[in-house]
């Protein structure tokens, strides 16, 4: 009888351990000797994992803001929905890990306002891309005939899946449209034409390096 008590526990927490997923381990500490100084990237091994070169350089940057920015509205309302919280608060990703937002953000007329660090272990949304490191996040509004909302990021992640690498945000304006939807690297020209642009990225991937002013191209018309 006892032995079969002890089985029925084992197979309750068999259920219960798969049931959670892998992807909801609690993940700790830094990611030693891989030059993160915050967060953890210990996933993603099972992808691609391409070396960042010239040829898919966009489209890796591409890839790697969507992820940043797509964890951002998410930290945003997580920490304005309850104005009483003082302490860093831990946002689950989607599919895998966790970031600890720190930091505040409230509603202003019918856009959010925030001023966020967000520190990622093993983050991921959708399965595919995975981010560790830590950014700070600040919006603000610029007048430019209508008022325009402004995203700076700033830090260093690491990431893997399609590929692997860093890439550092130095005061980036991450170019978003009037609907506080990201732009596409990608995007016609007439997007990109009011793209507001400032700070940098470096990336690094294997061998290689790559120090941008801005990636997102200039249409000639606005040169």
């Amino acid at each position: 009888m006892n032995r079969i008590k002890s089985l029925s526990l084992l197979l309750v927490l068999w259920v219960i351990f798969f049931a959670c997923g892998e992807g909801r381990q609690d993940p700790t500490g830094i990611d030693e000797g891989s030059g993160l100084t915050e967060g953890l990237l210990t996933k993603g091994t099972d992808g691609p994992n391409l070396v960042v070169t010239s040829t898919n350089l966009d489209s890796a940057i591409q890839t790697v803001n969507e992820a940043v920015f797509a964890a951002l509205p998410k930290a945003a309302y997580t920490v304005a929905r309850d104005p009483s919280i003082t302490e860093p608060v831990r946002m689950m990703g989607d599919y895998s890990g966790y970031a600890v937002v720190d930091g505040s953000a409230t509603m202003v007329g019918t856009s959010m306002q925030y001023d966020l660090k967000l520190t990622y272990y093993n983050y991921s949304d959708d399965g595919s891309i995975y981010i560790g490191g830590s950014l700070q996040y600040s919006s603000s509004f610029v007048n430019q005939g209508v008022l325009k909302k402004i995203v700076d990021v700033k830090g260093e992640i690491k990431f893997a899946g399609p590929y692997t690498g860093f890439i550092k945000y130095n005061n980036f304006l991450l170019p978003i449209d009037g609907g506080e939807n990201l732009i596409s690297i990608f995007a016609p020209n007439s997007v990109l034409v009011d793209v507001l642009r400032g700070g940098s990225v470096t990336v690094k991937s294997g061998d290689n390096t790559f120090a941008l002013i801005n990636p997102y191209p200039v249409p000639i018309t606005a040169l």
